[in-house]
């Protein structure tokens, strides 16, 4: 299970793109990766402190720490409407869409 908290649905980006968000999983989370209208973009960085997951599912691991981040460049990205998917994998390779977020790239 996961969630995106940026970017918001149908937000315009004209800047740099930071997207950010939680996931967990029983078998650890071992990726999240970001896809550009089905096409994959990069991973993201794991293992950010996230206290209000922790308190809101203790019983999963690492729950504490089930932030993720990335960074991206909207000058490699074409203008226009998109859509990213946010997809977290665990440690065992079970996938599992987190988000998908209508975003438009203004330049």
């Amino acid at each position: 299970m996961g969630w995106v908290d940026s970017p918001t649905p149908n937000q315009s980006i004209s800047g740099g793109l930071s997207a950010m968000g939680w996931a967990l999983s029983e078998d650890r989370i071992g990726r999240v990766s970001v896809y550009l209208d089905g096409t994959y973009l990069t991973d993201c960085t794991l293992g950010a402190a996230r206290p209000d997951v922790g308190k809101a599912y203790p019983g999963f691991p690492d729950s504490d720490k089930a932030g993720w981040g990335v960074h991206l460049d909207p000058a490699s990205l074409p203008p226009g409407k998109h859509e990213l998917v946010f997809e977290a994998a665990t440690t065992k390779r079970a996938t599992r869409d987190i988000g998908a977020i209508p975003i438009t790239i203004v330049r």
